[in-house]
């Protein structure tokens, strides 16, 4: 969240979960440390808790950042809200084939796209993912920002999704601390890290 908090595109963080009394921990947590907006709903409709996001806290765009992601880069945000209003885009992506290094995933997008998606027009996976349909609007409008990404970091993940992940990341923090760097220096790490 500090990292998050440090691009100076973003005016309020709202970390949204289920309703279900599984999530009540976390919940507790965000509100008593005073973290974040807190928003509750759907466990299995994902895209509706996004979607009433949209509706209670008024903004031209959201940036969905998920929780396996820890190293949100506010280089990488700044850039990429710039970009997004600059094309007057209504949905832009880093996220994809030839997108960054897993693990520095953002996807922004307009409160405008996000009221016209009807959730009865989407399947099962779009409830629960929440973005793919919105690759899939008008052209004109989507923007997926591109990287030239050495061979060298191909297939590395810096997302938490197994332990062996945590495992990684928490070596990382320690020998390099790396919760303080921006991408470029976190991929400078990278590089040395499989070149040695």
């Amino acid at each position: 969240m500090s990292r998050l908090r440090k691009a100076t595109s973003i005016s309020r963080i709202v970390i949204a979960t289920s309703n279900e009394s599984s999530d009540d921990n976390l919940a507790d947590f965000i509100l008593t440390n005073n973290i974040a907006d807190l928003y509750r709903g759907s466990l299995l409709n994902v895209f509706s808790r996004y979607q009433e996001i949209a509706f209670l806290f008024e903004s031209d765009y959201y940036l969905r950042i998920t929780a396996d992601c820890p190293l949100v880069c506010p280089d990488l945000v700044d850039s990429m809200f710039l970009t997004t209003k600059e094309m007057n885009l209504d949905f832009c992506s880093n996220s994809h084939v030839k997108g960054i290094t897993k693990g520095f995933d953002l996807e922004l997008y307009s409160r405008e796209l996000m009221l016209s998606i009807k959730q009865e027009q989407l399947s099962r996976y779009d409830l629960e993912h929440v973005t793919p349909v919105m690759y899939e609007i008008e052209k004109n409008a989507v923007f997926l920002l591109k990287y030239d990404q050495d061979p060298r970091l191909k297939g590395l993940s810096l997302s938490i999704d197994t332990l062996q992940d945590y495992v990684f990341l928490k070596k990382l923090e320690a020998d390099h601390q790396i919760s303080r760097m921006t991408y470029k220096e976190i991929k400078n790490i990278l590089l040395t890290q499989v070149s040695g």
